[in-house]
């Protein structure tokens, strides 16, 4: 499409670009369209992993922009503004608050903490012009789902950090923060480490009870066209890999390969759907599923390894 109709930007989800890595990973079929046109890539609607961005940017050789934003602020939240001063990207991060927005990171406990310091992603109010202003016929929840928790600030549901640059980092929901041993740790982060593997193509951590730690992660992996390589070997590098980025007190133990991850059709991983797989949970097909077979082949692969599993 972009060679035919000589396209300049292009908008769609990480989620496609990893869908891509899987089944082309050395970008063989670039080579045969002109993309001499293509200006810039536009990412959002999932997190971009510093490894996916790398990949597309390496492959397309045009800037790739990743922005974040939610279907409730019906616009950018925080991005790159490429039409007016494009600032220097860092993966990771979906640059900076633009005008509107003041974006804040805070504690538990509702106090704002430091640059690099991880903790919930809000914004305080006034919300900028365009953003939701109420829930269709339902003003009580509107206030307890976004405005009740920390007062003068909109919850975004999402957490993160913001680095001395002011550089936004959004490393995904906050009930993707696990709790570890009396640590909360990420598993935006350790997505991330697992993702630099080269044999995986796309990957999701997801936070599972364990009764001595409270909680422990499990990687759900998807890997690379024509990779052949032993789940155990795999783990165990992995294993390296995290305890190396994040720490031994991440508890990175457990790898299960499948062939798919579930997504909605707007390509947000179904997390929480896992995690009530994995856990043996009552869990409801979530309407907005683009294939449900995806959650019967996940449930399979968990069941091989020990999981219990029950349907709704």
């Amino acid at each position: 499409m972009i060679a035919e109709h000589k396209v300049k930007v292009l908008f769609t989800a990480p989620t496609a670009f990893r869908a891509i890595k899987k089944e082309d990973p050395k970008g063989l079929l670039l080579k045969d369209y002109d993309l001499s046109e293509y200006k810039a890539l536009f990412l959002a609607g999932e997190r971009l992993d510093p490894d996916t961005y790398h990949w597309a940017k390496d492959l397309l050789e045009v800037p790739v922009i990743d922005h974040w934003w939610q279907t409730e602020t019906a616009w950018a939240i925080v991005a790159n503004p490429m039409g007016i001063e494009q600032f220097s990207v860092k993966p990771g991060s979906a640059t900076k608050s633009v005008p509107g927005y003041d974006v804040k990171i805070l504690d538990s406990e509702g106090n704002e903490v430091g640059p690099g310091e991880e903790g919930n992603i809000v914004i305080k109010l006034p919300l900028p012009p365009g953003t939701l202003a109420t829930l269709w016929r339902n003003e009580d929840r509107f206030v307890s789902s976004y405005m009740s928790r920390y007062r003068g600030y909109y919850e975004t549901g999402d957490g993160g950090y913001i680095d001395e640059d002011g550089y936004v980092f959004v490393m995904g929901r906050i009930d993707d923060v696990i709790n570890i041993a009396g640590h909360r740790l990420s598993t935006g982060a350790m997505e991330e480490i697992v993702a630099s593997h080269s044999q995986v193509a796309e990957c999701s951590v997801i936070g599972l009870d364990d009764a001595l730690k409270g909680q422990k992660p499990l990687g759900l992996v998807v890997l690379k066209a024509g990779t052949d390589c032993e789940v155990e070997e795999l783990n165990k590098e992995l294993i390296h890999m995290v305890r190396n980025g994040i720490g031994p007190i991440a508890c990175y133990r457990e790898t299960v390969i499948v062939t798919r991850l579930p997504k909605t059709r707007s390509g947000k991983i179904l997390r929480g759907t896992m995690r009530a797989i994995a856990a043996g949970k009552e869990y409801r097909m979530p309407s907005t599923i683009d294939d449900p077979s995806c959650l019967e082949e996940v449930a399979t692969a968990l069941e091989m390894i020990g999981y219990p599993v029950e349907q709704s």
